[in-house]
């Protein structure tokens, strides 16, 4: 079995070259490939120019250059689909997977259709399949292009419940559930709860998404307990530095500028627990990276279907007021923060573990191929 991942910026995963565009989806995907890679099978990659050669392996990974970066302009189209079928027909594979980029993903399946081969979308976050957001962002006559396209796909995931109903009752179309996953740490990585040493965020500082600025304020609010913000820059640099600013004034925080994927673990290892402030989500990997080092989730809005009541791994708040509430509770109670803790890591194993959420992709492969 051959996989190919369409991905520009999971390059930077495989490399670990700094990069502010990359996040959780090519995170994900990355995961996803390297696991596969250790099973056996044969992985190919197409991604962005970085600067290296057209074609290299590394690390058992085919690397094909062809990927583009950004497909947001008219006259950029027939470059991108020239460079993109280059590399869809050099990695010759059996499925391409492609997660979220809506017009990434039309491109894609328009060639795999012209090379007879297959393709599996996943969907990244629910405004992939929110028709409102697609129709503001894209237009009209693209949406109708990207309905046809998804109701066309060889296999069709969702990370959530909510994603696989809006791609029900919005496009017509059946999907599997296949959540986000994560490894586990050994036990002898993680910290007691009394030795823990701040309240974290981590994220892109998106002012529509993210909402980062919430977290400022929350630490203002609480000048008792210590925070860590892990902030990359998104498309907006000028409110990254707004950010960066507005945090240098507050006392009881201290901001982190970037940081490697391989190197973010020991900030949530050592986080009291992760706060996310953001109005919508797909399936955050900030979540997984709390869970795997028991360190509880309280998030403002964003709920993952029953994680934080049946999975106890953290609360919702659903106010600015009730989050200021629940994260006083937590960091006043160690025992209390713990237990949720142990339930955050088991639940991550039960229901997100990377070689349990790699067995149902084969299964997936194996029934379509």
């Amino acid at each position: 079995m051959r996989i190919c991942f369409i991905s520009s910026d999971i390059y930077t995963y495989i490399n670990q070259v700094d990069n502010d565009a990359s996040g959780g989806a090519e995170r994900q995907q990355y995961i996803i490939a390297n696991e596969l890679l250790e099973r056996g099978d044969e992985v190919a990659t197409i991604v962005g120019d970085f600067g290296q050669p057209p074609y290299k392996r590394q690390d058992g990974f085919e690397i094909w250059k062809g990927c583009p970066g950004s497909i947001s302009s008219i006259t950029s189209i027939p470059a991108s689909v020239i460079s993109l079928w280059r590399a869809m027909k050099n990695a010759d594979s059996d499925m391409y997977y492609i997660r979220g980029s809506p017009r990434l993903f039309v491109i894609s399946t328009l060639l795999s259709r012209f090379l007879r081969k297959r393709v599996l979308f996943c969907v990244a976050n629910e405004s992939d399949v929110d028709l409102e957001y697609l129709e503001q962002k894209y237009g009209s006559l693209f949406v109708k292009t990207y309905s046809n396209f998804i109701r066309r796909a060889d296999i069709v995931v969702a990370q959530t419940a909510t994603q696989q109903q809006m791609l029900q009752e919005n496009f017509g179309v059946d999907s599997t559930i296949i959540p986000n996953c994560y490894d586990l740490p050994p036990e002898s990585e993680l910290l007691d709860h009394d030795s823990r040493e701040y309240v974290l965020w981590v994220g892109r500082s998106n002012k529509e998404k993210k909402k980062p600025m919430r977290f400022l304020e929350l630490a203002k609010s609480a000048p008792e307990i210590q925070f860590v913000m892990v902030a990359q820059p998104s498309n907006d640099g000028s409110h990254h530095e707004h950010v960066m600013a507005e945090a240098a004034n507050v006392d009881n925080l201290r901001f982190v500028d970037t940081v490697r994927p391989d190197k973010i673990h020991k900030y949530y290892r050592k986080a009291s627990l992760l706060v996310n402030t953001s109005d919508y989500e797909g399936f955050p990997n900030t979540f997984l990276e709390a869970w795997r080092y028991e360190t509880p989730v309280v998030s403002l809005y964003y709920s993952h279907d029953d994680a934080f009541t049946a999975g106890n791994a953290g609360f919702r708040s659903g106010s600015i007021d009730q989050l200021r509430k629940d994260v006083a509770e937590l960091c006043n109670n160690d025992e209390t923060r713990a237990k949720m803790g142990t339930d955050a890591r088991a639940f991550l194993k039960d229901n997100y573990l990377l070689e349990k959420v790699v067995d149902q992709y084969e299964i997936l492969f194996e029934n379509e191929l």
